[in-house]
């Protein structure tokens, strides 16, 4: 007799011939079969030192894969440890693909960052609450600042980055991990440091370091006021230089679509030749002449060896007078061309970085007893520096604050505008407070940056 089996009769016998299958296929599993991993739970990951135990590591203090950033991503065969990038090259042409694909997007767990990533100023507060500035130009020159309690730390040269690693190159080689970018915000960790700063975006701008040759050097000033004026479009002429009825000349900067002098007016007849008056400078203030409405000026900080780099400080009378302050085809700034330019940059944190000059911005605390610098980078050209100002109270030094005229024909009488640009700010604590444009009594005496009609 014939005897059939049926599995549709026996449903036991069908389940447990399937499992048995399963079962035979896992003993006969290719034991060449890899897993690639790459994650960055491992509590020493970012040190800049590999410690998954797998080649190349210097220690074994956690799992194969989960210090990518510092090993790379691993292949996991039968509990053996490989470099990822063996089987890349005897892989698939699929796999290899894809690798090379996402170079862009491993950033976030691989470390494979760009220069593109991280250029730009940025502005942190390591552990020991000092305040660092650090700007990553796209040229590959760098500047870095610590302001530490006994004084500033400058440092600048030249920086690579390969994969996740950060190295200045200046007078000491400092490197750093890059544990993360998001948005504006940069997190390094210092190798040989042992500790993380975390760095908040200024300005991504491209900037080119140049300490402070970009306003002391006439030659090159020239040259770069020129340039900056074919960059920007060819619709505005700027010029080079401007000269005022008293022989002082000015170099000149294209920011946009205007054209500024580089430094402060120093200028001591009106535009028609008629003479302002020279004013005393004191530290109780001026009331003996700003309460007269004379059109006057004075000295930053009283003494004449100032002007040279800071310009004078002019009454509101003088800058308003019919008889113009600035020279012919040029204008005392109103507020919106200060709204104008600070708006150039994006935000008025970037353009006070952007329009401080490298040095000379300083601020005491007598309270802390220690002097902390808030620098720019100058990358606009702009070179500003601080000449305090002279009110009915107080004659403010040349050190940690300037003032610049910006009109506005509708306030009343007794109130006037100016750009305003801090070293630092106390609380909270920085060393780039953003550009404001300030509100003053109208008997307050501050700088002139002349703008181009």
């Amino acid at each position: 007799m014939k005897f059939t089996f049926h599995f549709n009769r026996f449903p036991f016998f069908a389940v447990l011939l399937v499992g048995l299958t399963i079962l035979l296929q896992g003993c006969f599993k290719d034991k060449n079969a890899t897993e690639e991993v790459c994650d960055n739970t491992c509590q020493y990951a970012y040190d800049g030192q590999c410690d998954d135990g797998g080649p190349n590591s210097l220690y074994s203090l956690c799992d194969c894969g989960t210090d990518c950033a510092d090993c790379g991503t691993r292949e996991v065969s039968d509990n053996d440890c490989l470099d990822g990038s063996s089987s890349s090259s005897s892989g698939s042409s699929g796999s290899s693909s894809s690798s090379s694909s996402s170079s862009g997007s491993s950033s976030s767990g691989g470390g494979g960052y760009t220069m593109n990533d991280i250029d730009g100023s940025w502005e942190g507060t390591s552990p020991g609450f000092t305040i660092q500035n650090l700007d990553l130009c796209s040229d590959g020159s760098f500047r870095f600042e610590d302001l530490i309690p006994i004084g500033t730390y400058v440092d600048q040269g030249t920086w690579t980055l390969q994969g996740s690693t950060l190295t200045l190159n200046g007078s000491n080689t400092v490197v750093y991990t890059i544990q993360s970018v998001s948005g504006s915000a940069l997190q390094l960790y210092v190798v040989g440091g042992g500790y993380t700063t975390t760095f908040t975006l200024q300005s991504d701008n491209p900037c080119t370091i140049t300490g402070g040759s970009s306003s002391s050097s006439s030659g090159s000033s020239s040259s770069g006021g020129s340039s900056s004026s074919s960059s920007s479009g060819g619709a505005v002429s700027c010029g080079s230089t401007v000269t005022d009825i008293d022989g002082n000349t000015y170099q000149v900067v294209q920011i946009g679509d205007q054209c500024w002098m580089r430094s402060n007016l120093r200028v001591k007849r009106f535009r028609d030749g008629s003479v302002i008056s020279e004013q005393p400078f004191s530290t109780n203030g001026g009331e003996s002449w700003l309460l007269t409405n004379t059109a006057g000026w004075t000295y930053p900080g009283g003494s004449s060896s100032n002007q040279q780099q800071l310009g004078l400080l002019y009454s509101f009378e003088a800058a308003t007078d019919v008889r113009g302050l600035c020279p012919s085809g040029w204008r005392v700034p109103t507020r919106q061309d200060v709204e104008q330019l600070i708006g150039h940059f994006g935000s008025a944190q970037a353009a006070a970085y952007a329009l401080k000059a490298t040095s000379g911005w300083c601020s005491y605390n007598p309270f802390d007893e220690v002097t902390m610098c808030g620098n720019g980078n100058n990358s606009s050209g702009f070179t500003a520096y601080p000449a305090g100002f002279i009110d009915l109270q107080i004659g403010r030094p040349a050190q940690d604050i300037g003032y610049w005229f910006a009109l506005n024909a509708t306030l009343p009488d007794y109130v006037q505008q100016a750009l305003s640009l801090q070293s630092i700010t106390w609380e909270p604590a920085s060393t780039n407070p953003p550009a404001q444009i300030a509100e003053l009594d109208a008997n307050t005496a501050i700088s002139c940056r002349c703008v181009k009609d």
